[in-house]
């Protein structure tokens, strides 16, 4: 069995191996899943991206880019959301932004 970092999750261990043309059994927990790839990456089509099995390795040691938000910055993106649905619904009137900036600020940083 070989090291895969932590902040990987079933999810993103499936559909890596997924892009590799190898499925994963859904119903296996996580420690499962690490434990049968070593026999599953001789088998996978290697892509653009991933190219070999040593990418493979050194792709799985690291953390994964995606982000991990806290409740509070979820909260903030929330309530962001919600203002540009609210402004959408009504008609996009600058009662609830001051200028077009403003909604275009909130969008972006989302």
């Amino acid at each position: 069995m070989f090291f895969v970092n932590k902040s990987h999750s079933k999810k993103d261990l499936i559909n890596c191996f997924k892009n590799l043309e190898i499925d994963l059994d859904k119903n296996l927990t996580k420690h499962e899943i690490i434990e049968s790839l070593e026999s599953k990456i001789r088998e996978c089509k290697f892509n653009d991206y991933i190219k070999n099995p040593t990418e493979l390795i050194e792709y799985l040691k690291r953390p994964t880019s995606r982000q991990k938000y806290n409740e509070r910055k979820k909260r903030e993106i929330m309530c962001i959301a919600q203002k540009i649905i609210e402004w959408s619904k009504n008609k996009y009137s600058f009662k609830i932004y001051d200028n077009i900036n403003q909604p275009y600020n909130d969008i972006i940083s989302i």
